[in-house]
C-alpha cells in the first residue's frame, strides 16, 4: 500500500509538471507570436494562459502582454483595462502606466489620465513623455474650444466598415484617389495577425462629373497588388511615379516592409522595383515620401541610429538617374523618443508627418514642420484637423491648395477612415471709428488712410457716425491715419499676423482736438534741478511721434511750478526745465524753427478739468489751485496732491501753418 501511495505522488508531481511545462509551452508559444507581430493570434494564447495561472506576478505580466498586442493592433478600446489589471498586479514596466494614461487619453477620459501622467512622471523623472502628457490634457481643452479654420468632411461615399486611410490625388484634375485599405476585395484573403484584419492593398476610385465617387477596384491587380501587404502610396509632382510599401510573408514568418518603385507608362502602372536603401536588408522601411524634385526620399524605420521607436529618415541623389546615398535620421526637431510616421514633403520645404511623442491632442497627431535655414520649425494642426484618436496620412492636392485627404480612427464605430479637408478663404475686415480724443464722440468727414506692409495704399472718409472700413490681407501689418480740420492727426496700428480665420477687427483712431494747452504726463524732474528723468523721456517720445505727424504745427514748450519758493527762483528753475524739453526734441529730429521754450514759474496755477475731479474727490471742476485754495485744504495729502497738479510741463500749438 506504500509503495502504491507513493506511485500516486510520484505521478501527480509529474502531471503537475507537465501541466506546468505545456502552460510554459503555451506562454512561450504566444511570446514568440508576439515577436513577430502575430498579435491577432497571441492574444487568444495569452488569454487562455490567463485563466489558468493563478500567481499574481504571471497574471500581471500576461495582462501586460494582452493589452501591448491590444494597443498595436490599435484596438483603443481593448487595451486599458488590461494595462490597469497589470497596474494593480504590481507589473514592474512603467510603461504600463504610460501606455495606459495615452490610451484613456485617447478614450476622452482626460481626468484618469491626467492621474497616470502624474504617476509615471514620479515613476521616471528623466522621460520627459511624463510632463508632456500632463500639458497635453490642458493642450486638449485649449485647442479643442479654439479651432482652427479648416473644414473637414469623412469620405462617406467610400469609406469601409474596414480600414481605409493614406489616400493620395492621383490625377491632376482631383478626380481620382489611391488609398490603402484592408476591406472585402482586397487580394490578400489571409488575415494579418498584427491587425486581425485581411492584408491592405492599393485601391482606386473615381469622381464622374457630378461629383459621385465610383466603387473603389483594386489598382492593377497583379502589377502592384499581390497576396501581401501594399500600402502609402506616394506620387510625384506629375502623377506618372509611385512609391509605396509593400509586407511580405513567408512561410509564417514576416520578412518585413521595403518601399518599391513603379512608373507609369500608356496610363499603366509598370512592375514595381524595390528600393534598396539599407544594406542591412532585414529593417523593415515603409511610409515613403518623394519631394518635388525627386532628389529626397522620406521614409520611416526603426533601426540603430535613431532617437525613439519609428523615426523619420531621408536618402538623397544628386540626379534622378543616380543611387540613394546613406540614410539620414531627421533629427531631434522632428523625431521624438515616441514614434513618428506617415511623412509628406509639400513645396520641398514643408514636412507633414504624425507623432505621438510631440505635444498633442491624441495619440498620433499630424504636425507641420517648415524648414527654414537649415532648421525644423515644427507646430500641431490643431483641431480639426487631430482629434483624441490617431490622425495620420495627410496629403495635399497641391503645392497652392490648402486642401486634401488624411486618415483617422475618430469614428469609433469604423477602423481607420479617410477624410477630407479643406481651408476656406480667410477674409479680414477692419472695422472703425473716428473718436474726439477729448469727449469720446464720433467724428464725420475725417480722411482714414491705410497703408500695409505689402504696399497696400486705401484711402477711406469716416461716415456720420465716425465708421469706415477696411479689408485687409492677412500676414500683413497695418498702419492707419485720421485727418480733421482743427485736429490733430490721429494714429493707430493692427496686423493680420497669425489669423487662421474669418475675422472682424475693431480700432478705434483718436484725434486730439487743436486747443490752446496740451498737458505732458509724466515729466519729471530731479529734485531742484531742470534734468530729465528716463520716464520723462517715454512721455516726451509721444510728442515727437506727433510733431512728425503733424508736420505744419509750431508749438510752446511750458513749464509750471508749485507756489513754494521764490518767485525769481521758480521763474528760472521753470525756464530750465523747459529748454530741457526743447532740447530732448531737438535731438529726436525735431526743427528747432518748430519750438519755443516759455517757464512760466507759478504764475499759471492749474484749473481742475473733469478728469482730475473724478480722481480726487476732494476737488471739484474748475477750482484754481492757487496758493490761497491750497492753504485752505483740510489734509497735507491734500495739499501736496493740489502742488504735484501744479508742477506740470505743457505744450501749446503756436500755428498750423508751418512748412520746412
Amino acid at each position: 500500500m506504500k509503495k502504491i501511495a507513493l506511485l500516486l505522488i510520484l505521478m501527480g508531481l509529474i502531471t503537475i509538471q507537465l501541466s506546468a511545462q505545456n502552460k510554459s509551452n503555451q506562454f512561450s508559444k504566444a511570446d514568440k507570436l508576439f515577436e513577430t507581430g502575430d498579435y491577432f493570434k497571441a492574444i487568444d494564447i495569452y488569454k487562455k494562459a490567463y485563466s489558468k495561472t493563478k500567481k499574481k506576478p504571471a497574471k500581471a505580466e500576461i495582462s501586460f502582454k494582452i493589452a501591448e498586442c491590444y494597443r498595436l493592433m490599435n484596438m483603443t478600446k481593448e487595451a486599458p483595462s488590461w494595462y490597469k489589471k497589470a497596474i494593480t498586479g504590481k507589473y514592474p514596466d512603467t510603461h504600463a502606466v504610460l501606455h495606459y494614461a495615452n490610451l484613456l487619453k485617447t478614450n476622452g477620459e482626460l481626468d484618469k489620465a491626467k492621474e497616470q501622467f502624474q504617476l509615471y512622471k514620479e515613476l521616471v523623472p528623466d522621460d520627459p513623455r511624463g510632463a508632456l502628457g500632463l500639458e497635453s490634457i490642458e493642450t486638449i481643452k485649449k485647442w479643442t474650444a479654439n479651432p482652427s479654420a479648416y473644414i473637414v468632411t469623412e469620405l462617406k461615399s467610400f469609406n469601409s466598415k474596414q480600414s481605409d486611410f493614406c489616400a493620395v490625388y492621383s490625377k491632376s484634375s482631383y478626380s481620382e484617389i489611391y488609398f490603402t485599405s484592408t476591406r472585402e476585395g482586397s487580394l490578400g484573403n489571409k488575415i494579418n495577425n498584427a491587425s486581425g484584419e485581411k492584408f491592405s492593398s492599393i485601391f482606386v476610385v473615381n469622381q464622374d462629373r457630378k461629383g459621385k465617387w465610383s466603387e473603389p477596384v483594386l489598382l492593377d491587380e497583379g502589377i502592384i497588388n499581390t497576396n501581401f501587404d501594399e500600402g502609402t502610396p506616394n506620387l510625384n509632382k506629375n502623377k506618372v511615379a509611385m512609391y509605396f510599401t509593400r509586407c511580405t510573408k513567408e512561410k509564417g514568418v514576416n520578412s518585413g516592409c521595403k518601399i518599391y518603385f513603379s512608373e507609369k507608362k500608356s496610363q499603366a502602372w509598370q512592375t514595381p522595383t524595390e528600393l534598396k536603401l539599407l544594406s542591412d536588408s532585414s529593417i523593415t522601411v515603409g511610409h515613403p515620401a518623394i519631394s518635388e524634385d525627386e532628389l529626397t526620399l522620406y521614409f520611416v524605420a526603426e533601426m540603430q541610429g535613431g532617437i525613439g521607436g519609428k523615426d523619420i529618415w531621408k536618402v538623397t541623389r544628386t540626379r534622378k538617374t543616380d543611387k540613394w546615398g546613406k540614410p539620414e535620421n531627421l533629427g531631434g526637431q522632428i523625431n521624438t523618443i515616441g514614434n513618428e510616421m506617415f511623412p509628406y514633403m509639400r513645396n520641398d520645404s514643408t514636412l507633414y508627418f504624425s507623432s505621438d511623442g510631440l505635444l498633442g491632442i491624441g495619440g498620433l497627431d499630424i504636425f507641420k514642420a517648415t524648414l527654414s535655414k537649415g532648421l525644423w520649425h515644427v507646430e500641431n494642426m490643431k483641431s480639426p484637423i487631430n482629434s483624441e484618436a490617431d490622425d495620420f496620412g495627410i496629403s495635399f492636392k497641391d503645392e497652392a491648395n490648402d486642401a486634401g485627404l488624411f486618415s483617422s480612427t475618430r469614428n469609433e464605430k469604423m477602423g481607420d477612415n479617410i477624410y477630407t479637408f479643406s481651408l476656406p478663404e480667410i477674409k479680414v475686415v477692419l472695422a472703425g471709428l473716428v473718436k474726439d480724443a477729448e469727449t469720446g464722440l464720433t467724428l464725420e468727414g475725417a480722411k482714414v488712410s491705410l497703408i500695409g506692409s505689402d504696399g497696400t495704399v486705401m484711402d477711406r472718409v469716416s461716415a456720420q457716425n465716425g465708421s469706415f472700413r477696411f479689408d485687409l490681407n492677412t500676414e500683413t501689418d497695418y498702419l492707419l491715419t485720421a485727418e480733421l480740420a482743427n485736429y490733430l492727426k490721429g494714429k493707430a496700428e493692427e496686423t493680420t499676423s497669425g489669423i487662421e480665420k474669418t475675422t472682424t477687427l475693431n480700432i478705434e483712431i483718436l484725434m486730439p482736438p487743436i486747443k490752446k494747452v496740451f498737458e505732458l504726463p509724466n515729466i519729471e524732474y530731479a529734485y531742484a534741478k531742470a534734468d530729465l528723468s528716463p520716464i520723462s523721456m517715454v512721455s516726451l517720445d509721444n510728442l515727437v511721434d506727433l510733431l512728425n505727424d503733424n508736420p505744419n504745427i509750431t508749438i510752446e514748450l511750458g513749464a509750471n511750478t508749485d507756489f513754494r519758493g521764490t518767485t525769481e527762483g521758480n521763474e528760472t528753475l521753470s525756464q530750465a526745465r523747459a529748454q530741457s524739453v526743447v532740447d530732448y526734441l531737438i535731438s529726436k529730429g525735431i526743427s528747432q524753427k518748430r519750438l519755443s521754450a516759455k517757464g512760466y514759474g507759478e504764475s499759471h496755477p492749474k484749473t481742475v478739468d473733469k478728469k482730475i475731479a473724478s480722481i480726487h474727490t476732494f476737488l471739484k471742476e474748475n477750482d484754481l489751485l492757487d496758493e490761497t485754495f491750497i492753504n485752505n485744504l483740510q489734509t497735507t495729502t491734500q495739499k501736496e496732491i493740489a502742488h504735484q497738479l501744479n508742477r506740470r510741463t505743457e505744450f501749446r500749438i503756436l500755428s498750423t501753418d508751418y512748412k520746412e
